[in-house]
């Protein structure tokens, strides 16, 4: 099994370990106007904003998504599907240097840095659903999956639509990707 296989099995279990309670169906939602993209980079600024002191901006370039490190929380219940963030790593140090004031270069600073990005994940997971009225209660989400390494895709399961916001902060590309299964 090549490296790149490894991966994308890795990332499918843990995404489809999801439990969803058996009375709840993923259905359509009444997205606030602008769509999913919109929320999403205002559930982003949000955060941002809160966590790490600074602001993100929509970016210029329509590149697709790419990096170092790719943090993932998985979505059940009233809403099925993935929302990710991924940038490069040394963006996502960044990140975590402005979130928990830690020094880039220690030891400690790569854990510290998969569990930033994973929190960052599922605080954005969770503003997005608390702005869909009615979706807050319906929909679970899991614990943060980080992904680092280099040239790989993350496939969603099932019939899904993808959304993938590209923004940037303090220059850095960031990449907000949601995937809804239909």
């Amino acid at each position: 099994m090549q490296s790149t296989d490894f991966q994308r099995a890795q990332v499918a279990f843990s995404v489809s370990s999801v439990s969803t309670p058996p009375s709840a169906t993923c259905k359509q939602w009444d997205v606030p106007e602008g769509g999913w993209a919109d929320l999403i980079e205002t559930a982003t600024r949000g955060v941002f904003e809160m966590m790490l002191g600074g602001s993100v901006v929509r970016a210029q370039h329509t590149l697709p998504p790419e990096g170092d490190i790719t943090a993932m929380v998985g979505l059940a219940g009233g809403l099925c599907g993935v929302l990710s963030i991924r940038c490069s790593l040394e963006t996502a140090s960044l990140l975590a240097s402005k979130m928990l004031g830690i020094d880039t270069t220690s030891p400690e600073a790569e854990a510290a840095t998969r569990d930033a990005l994973g929190e960052i994940a599922n605080v954005v997971a969770g503003s997005v659903k608390t702005a869909v009225p009615g979706l807050e209660d319906a929909c679970f989400l899991s614990t943060p999956t980080v992904v680092m390494g280099h040239n790989f895709k993350v496939y969603s399961l099932g019939n899904s639509a993808t959304t993938v916001v590209p923004l940037e902060f303090e220059g850095a590309p960031v990449w907000l990707i949601l995937d809804v299964h239909h």
